[in-house]
């Protein structure tokens, strides 16, 4: 097993004999945008621990995501469109839920291990 940004508390990324699984990304560097600001910088951030764990967002099993607003939806799901390569999207859960601070969207994915 190998682990990817290791905290005391959590590591951004943990990555077994199978599966990389990523922790719930948010907008750390712009917390206070738009949800289309916030959904781009944490698309970004997955692209940089997939990166990092020798494969890219191809690879994506299951995406799982919060939003602070449902109404936030449909902008969300522009820039998620834009993202996702055709013919790789993941299986994928969408759901409100009450985010720290004034994160607006959080985003978790589990991987295949190269």
């Amino acid at each position: 097993m190998r682990r990817i940004q290791q905290s005391k508390r959590f590591s951004q990324a943990t990555i077994s004999k199978n599966h990389i699984y990523l922790t719930g990304q948010v907008a750390i560097d712009n917390p206070n945008g738009t949800i289309g600001e916030q959904t781009m910088e944490v698309l970004n951030r997955i692209d940089t621990l997939l990166n990092e764990a020798e494969t890219d967002k191809k690879a994506i099993l299951i995406a799982n995501i919060w939003l602070r607003d449902m109404m936030d939806y449909d902008e969300m799901n522009k820039i998620w469109d834009n993202w996702i390569i055709d013919g790789y999207a993941p299986a994928r859960a969408c759901v409100q839920s009450v985010l720290v601070s004034s994160f607006k969207v959080e985003i978790s994915v589990v991987a295949e291990a190269p």
